[in-house]
């Protein structure tokens, strides 16, 4: 029996409530050529960023970088990883995630540059120095620190003439320190200037830091406010060096 009211499907039901689902709703859909070629492209980045991590960890086992510096290479690779998953995702809006990978990348990027002997900012780029000079500055570190030798500045003092003759920022600066101190050759404000401007040329913010601050005080060079503002500025700000040597007065 009924009660004299006709039944409705579910489908009609949806229909008067305005739930009309569409045909071929629920199936998965094919994604696009240029969907997958992003999938692809975020996975290439994430296994890179693994491989690099992988390095690291094996350099720290070595114990062939400073720490700091191996600190700064994981943020890097945290960035590409961070990067490559949110391009790899299937959620619509995981491009969100890939902005965490700049301040990572550039933090990562600071660090290494300030604590790896090795390498120096030059026009914007990581420049790593030769495995030669390299050696060099490390026996002059040993020489001048007396690690594992006797301490012996003239020694020191020829093991960073080699590297700095390979272009070794660092070296440049250790010859500049020696002179400032006279550790092993008499004080040379002169020198301290030479070498501390090469340095300063190859990239090393330290070096800029200090030629600003030797402007700005008028050691061993004539007082220069302006052109220790352009040095302090390159360190600061992290501009290729050529921007502001070309308007810095040479010595």
């Amino acid at each position: 029996m009924t009660d004299g009211r006709t039944s409705k499907s579910p489908s009609d039901v949806e229909v008067q409530q305005g739930h009309v689902t569409p045909e071929g709703a629920g199936q998965p859909t094919t994604p696009g050529t240029g969907t997958r070629i992003r999938r692809a492209i975020g996975w290439l980045f994430i296994v890179f960023g693994a491989v690099t991590i992988v390095v690291q960890i094996a350099s720290v086992i070595g114990m062939k970088r400073p720490p700091m510096a191996i600190v700064g290479y994981l943020l890097c690779s945290a960035a590409v990883i961070v990067l490559g998953v949110s391009l790899a995702s299937r959620r619509p809006r995981a491009w969100r995630y890939g902005l965490l990978a700049l301040p990572l990348f550039v933090s990562g990027y600071y660090i290494a540059v300030h604590t790896d002997p090795g390498l120096s900012s030059r026009d914007g780029f990581l420049v790593r120095v030769t495995a030669e000079a390299q050696a060099q500055y490390q026996r002059g570190v040993q020489c001048e620190r007396g690690d594992g030798v006797v301490q012996d500045f003239g020694q020191a003092m020829t093991w960073y003439r080699k590297a700095a003759d390979g272009g070794h920022p660092g070296a440049q600066f250790a010859i500049a320190s020696l002179y400032r101190l006279g550790k092993g050759v008499p004080r040379d404000d002169q020198q301290v200037l030479h070498w501390t401007r090469q340095a300063a040329d190859g990239g090393l913010t330290r070096a800029q830091l200090a030629l600003g601050t030797m402007y700005e005080s008028g050691q061993g060079v004539e007082r220069d406010p302006a052109e220790a503002f352009a040095w302090v500025g390159l360190a600061v700000f992290t501009v290729p060096p050529g921007a502001v040597s070309a308007g810095v007065k040479s010595v």
